[in-house]
């Protein structure tokens, strides 16, 4: 995007008129923001290819699974081998959808619509959850974490455990489960704050920018 380009954007901004030191320096961090987002946007549409790839992989092993689990001799079958492993077929096609969701997004941004547009949009895309993923965190994870554990307790626990010691299993695994989740969540919100958030930032900071000048 040239200069002239930019300052063709600049102008479908309805602002009172700058001096061209301000405006200056105003198309220079608009250039520099862009090129960064360009930067990291291209770096994750690799990222989610690359996870596209590894999750059709392990969609089509859970698949297969999930229909073997189906067709076991009557003596080797277990309702809740097929339940739990339905459930993360399940979540697998879900991951899998939302990563083609997002690197659908990620091609279709346009740097060139008029800038207040695109910072609106920008801000949308930086964000670190929505509204939609945490109903979807609240709602799956309980989901995945009563599947494993009615697994843990039909399946695994009368192979290796005591009856006598059921409680202390399943609290256990409730730990467990409690602690992978808790920490996936910080691990993702530490990678948001190390990659997005400072770009998040100077979205935010040049919206209010723009709402200040035209005021």
């Amino acid at each position: 995007m040239d200069i002239d380009q930019m300052k063709n954007e600049m102008k479908k901004v309805k602002a009172p008129k700058m001096n061209s030191s301000n405006n200056g320096d105003s198309h220079g961090e608009f250039e520099s923001l862009i090129a960064r987002l360009k930067a990291a946007e291209a770096k994750e549409q690799k990222s989610l290819r690359q996870g596209q790839i590894l999750f059709r992989y392990a969609m089509v092993f859970m698949g297969f699974l999930f229909i073997l689990a189906l067709f076991l001799p009557p003596n080797n079958w277990h309702p809740t081998k097929s339940i739990h492993l339905g459930v993360l077929l399940a979540a697998y096609l879900n991951f899998n959808f939302a990563l083609r969701k997002r690197l659908a997004r990620l091609t279709r941004v346009d740097y060139t619509q008029p800038l207040k547009a695109f910072l609106e949009d920008a801000c949308s895309r930086y964000v670190f959850m929505t509204a939609r993923d945490y109903a979807a965190m609240f709602i799956g994870l309980p989901i995945l974490g009563v599947s494993g554990g009615i697994y843990v307790h039909d399946v695994l626990r009368p192979r290796y455990v005591d009856t006598n010691q059921t409680p202390l299993v399943m609290a256990l695994y409730c730990l467990f489960y409690l602690c992978v989740c808790v920490l996936g969540f910080y691990f993702t919100r530490e990678n948001w704050k190390r990659d997005k958030a400072p770009l998040l930032h100077e979205i935010l900071k040049m919206r209010q920018s723009l709402a200040d000048e035209s005021v």
